[in-house]
């Protein structure tokens, strides 16, 4: 993982970079930029294993402005226009953020897709809070996507989608015929 943060001034012909290298010894294993441009949110190994440091850092001196309560180690992240945020870890725990708050609203332990593993970058947020989480198998031989509804005090909603990669035809004999005269 890259183990820095740089901001840089592109409003010029040239970037400037216009901070400090902020060195992150264990290196950022997700991250995304508020819609405004002002907040990078960074997901870095914690201090102790299978835990996540989420913190936000303004973008123009990469101060850091907050650290989230987020569970696990965190393995995707979304961040919607109007600042509301949700992660998902690898020990399953998905929580949601209201924008500005650092505490999730809602936080729930569940294997939505029982036997397959988050996808990274696989978290978006939708309408009305609902969310969409990708997983995958470990040999990323089947995809899954799952629908949630937001708080989801009830089980997922039932609209899942599973995708597995299309198999290579074998050997000479699965060709086509070739065209006659």
């Amino acid at each position: 993982y890259p183990n820095r943060l740089l901001s840089y001034d592109v409003t010029g012909a040239t970037a400037v970079r216009r901070t400090a290298v902020e060195e992150l010894i264990q290196g950022v294993s997700e991250f995304a930029v508020t819609a405004d441009g002002a907040t990078v949110i960074a997901a870095t190994p914690g201090e102790y294993q299978f835990t996540t440091k989420l913190a936000a850092y303004s973008t123009a001196d990469l101060a850091e402005r907050g650290r989230y309560a987020a569970p696990g180690s965190t393995v995707s992240l979304a961040v919607e226009p109007d600042g509301r945020m949700a992660t998902y870890s690898d020990d399953r725990g998905l929580a949601f953020f209201s924008p500005g708050r650092f505490e999730p609203d809602w936080l729930v332990y569940r294997d939505f897709a029982q036997g397959l593993n988050p996808a990274h970058r696989g978290l978006a947020i939708g309408a009305a809070g609902r969310l969409y989480l990708a997983t995958r198998s470990s040999s990323n031989s089947a995809m899954n996507l799952t629908t949630i509804d937001a708080p989801p005090d009830t089980s997922p909603a039932d609209t899942t989608l599973s995708f597995t990669s299309p198999t290579a035809p074998a050997g000479p004999s699965a060709r086509p015929p070739a065209p006659g005269p």
